[in-house]
């Protein structure tokens, strides 16, 4: 855990200006409107849910374990109403900290917020979001909408509002939905799977708990072989740091190259934005464009790799370098699940 030094700004502002850095949204960032921050959406309504069974949650208790103890007193659709009221009562809160994101101008955003800050967010900034989720309890879905600065993909991990089943809210929620992103029953997109493990992409994830033992998994799953480029994960500069936390940066950084930094978000985020914005104007506009969309979509190439079983390893290699490229190959070994 470190501060961001010249060179760390240096790669991360180079990487989102050539549209190669994937925007992570956590359920821990603040809400910043001025000078005065308030909790997040989720510990709010964390407490809130704590406050039903009678209980006062520890500073950084997950939502989903307050949600599995209000299950188990209650039931799943009375869980579900909460979620749906207290969203829908906030659905015109705004934050500086997604004002600034949404101005820099990430191609792809993929969130385990339920709320719609970031799409809300875009429009504000003048672009065209498309809005898309991952349904753990239903069926995949081959592909999703071409993502570009001007229309960027808001992409729902944890499901979608309107669709209550294809919520992950519970821990028991949270387990099904990793053995489902694992077992590829239902699939991620073809085309959000390749653009996060293309070579050269960057992640950046903003608000997440890095010590949490499920990111682990996750970013396992998403990144896939161990990533070329290196990414950042901004933590609350409130942060209380745990026993787990050494560990989890150590594993982070030494397995897929993400660098973990405690800094004040709002802080980070606005001098993310100057930066960015400096960038383009002292180079021209070079780099990704408003217009100029980022090779995942619905328009990225689709190609068959057939091959003889001696040439596997060719194969492997071909498969990697047209997923680079923006590419979205079909290789058996890959995409064949049993049963199919």
């Amino acid at each position: 855990m470190r501060n961001l030094t010249d060179a760390d700004w240096r790669n991360l502002v180079y990487v989102i200006a050539q549209g190669r850095c994937v925007l992570f949204l956590g359920p821990d960032i603040p809400l910043l409107d001025g000078d005065a921050q308030r909790p997040s959406l989720v510990s709010e309504l964390t407490e809130i849910l704590a406050g039903e069974l009678g209980e006062l949650p520890e500073p950084g208790t997950p939502l989903a374990e307050v949600a599995q103890e209000f299950e188990a007193k209650g039931d799943h659709n009375e869980l579900e109403s909460v979620l749906q009221q207290f969203f829908t009562s906030r659905r015109a809160q705004s934050s500086r900290i997604h004002d600034d994101l949404a101005a820099i101008g990430f191609p792809l955003v993929v969130t385990s917020c339920h709320d719609h800050l970031m799409e809300d967010a875009l429009q504000r900034a003048g672009r065209s979001p498309h809005a898309d989720h991952y349904h753990f309890r239903g069926s995949g879905r081959e592909l999703v909408a071409e993502a570009t600065v001007s229309r960027p993909l808001v992409y729902h991990l944890h499901g979608d509002l309107n669709l209550p089943d294809s919520l992950v809210i519970t821990e028991q929620d949270l387990l099904d939905f990793l053995v489902a992103v694992i077992s590829g029953k239902p699939r991620l997109p073809d085309n959000i799977r390749s653009t996060l493990q293309a070579k050269g992409r960057s992640f950046l994830f903003v608000g997440f708990g890095m010590n949490r033992w499920h990111l682990r998994i996750l970013v396992h799953v998403l990144r896939g072989p161990r990533p070329d480029t290196r990414s950042f994960a901004i933590e609350s500069a409130d942060h209380v740091e745990g026993a787990g936390d050494h560990n989890s940066v150590l594993y982070f950084w030494r397995g897929f190259k993400v660098a973990t930094y405690h800094v004040p978000l709002g802080d980070f985020v606005a001098d993310l934005r100057r930066r960015v914005e400096r960038y383009r104007e002292e180079s021209g506009g070079q780099g990704a464009t408003h217009s100029r969309p980022v090779r995942f979509g619905v328009s990225s190439p689709r190609v068959f790799i057939s091959y003889d079983r001696r040439d596997a390893e060719m194969a492997d290699i071909v498969c990697r370098r047209l997923e680079g490229e923006g590419c979205t190959p079909w290789l058996d070994r890959k995409r064949l699940e049993s049963g199919d």
